[in-house]
C-alpha cells in the first residue's frame, strides 16, 4: 500500500517507504523512483520534489540545504550521485531552494500557491527578505507577465548597495600609517639608477638626512611625553 505524506505546500507526495529505515541504498533507490516520477510531470511537481528532499534528506534544515558545501549530508550526496536519477544536482538544488522560498513567503503571510512555478523560479534571483515579499505581492496583485517580473528582478539586483559610512581617521592614525609606509618602502631596485644620477642622489640623501633629523626630534618629544600615567602596567 502506498503511503502519502502531506508536504509544507499542502500537496500529497507518494512515499511508499518507511521513514524509519536507515538511508541506505534501498531507500535512496526508492527516493530516486519517487523523484523521477514527479519530475516527469514537471511544473508544480518540481516544488514537491524540493519539499520531499528538504524533509527526508535535510530533516527540514534550511541552512544545511542551502549550504554550498559540496560535502552535504550523506543521504543527499548519495541521492545526487545515483546513476538512475533523472534530475541533475544543480536542478535538484533549485527545486529545494524554491521549496525553502515558498516556506519563507508563507511565513510572511503570502500564499505561494498564487505564484506560478516559473515566477517562483525567477524569484530565486533575490534574497529571502522583505523586498522579495513585496515583489511577490506585486506579481500577484498586478498579474505581472514573465518579462515584467524579470525586468523588476533585474532592476532590484542591479540597484547599487549603499556604501558604508567612512569612519573618521584620526591624525595619529594618519601619521602612524605614514611611518608604516616608509618602513615598507623598498628603494633597492632603484639604487643602480641613483648611482648614475648625481642630482637624484644628492636630493635623495638630503631629504633622507632631513627626515632622520625630524624623526630624532620626534623621538625626543615622545620620550618627554612618557610618564607613569601613560605607561600601562602588566
Amino acid at each position: 500500500m502506498n503511503d502519502k505524506e502531506l508536504t509544507q505546500t499542502g500537496e500529497q507526495v507518494d512515499l511508499d517507504i518507511h521513514l524509519s529505515v536507515t538511508p541506505g541504498d534501498d531507500l535512496i533507490k526508492k527516493q530516486v523512483e519517487i523523484i523521477n516520477k514527479l519530475s516527469q510531470e514537471g511544473g508544480e511537481k518540481n516544488e514537491e520534489i524540493g519539499e520531499y528532499v528538504l524533509i527526508h534528506n535535510f530533516n527540514n534544515d534550511h541552512k544545511a540545504a542551502s549550504s554550498r558545501n559540496p560535502k552535504k549530508v550523506q543521504s543527499y550526496r548519495k541521492l545526487i550521485e545515483h546513476p538512475d536519477l533523472d534530475v541533475s544536482a544543480s536542478t535538484l538544488n533549485r527545486y529545494v531552494r524554491v521549496a525553502i522560498q515558498s516556506r519563507f513567503l508563507k511565513q510572511k503571510g503570502e500564499t505561494p500557491g498564487d505564484l506560478s512555478y516559473s515566477q517562483k523560479f525567477m524569484l530565486l534571483g533575490l534574497r529571502n527578505d522583505a523586498a522579495k515579499v513585496e515583489l511577490a505581492k506585486k506579481i500577484v496583485a498586478e498579474s505581472l507577465s514573465r518579462p515584467q517580473v524579470k525586468a523588476l528582478i533585474n532592476e532590484k539586483r542591479q540597484k547599487p548597495k549603499p556604501k558604508p559610512e567612512a569612519k573618521p581617521v584620526s591624525k595619529i592614525d594618519l601619521i602612524v600609517g605614514s611611518f608604516q609606509a616608509l618602513t615598507e618602502l623598498d628603494i633597492n631596485p632603484i639604487f643602480g639608477e641613483i648611482a648614475t644620477n648625481s642630482a637624484a642622489l644628492g636630493m635623495l640623501r638630503w631629504e633622507a638626512e632631513r627626515l632622520a633629523d625630524w624623526v630624532d626630534g620626534l623621538i625626543r618629544k615622545l620620550g618627554n611625553c612618557i610618564t607613569s600615567d601613560t605607561v600601562s602596567s602588566d
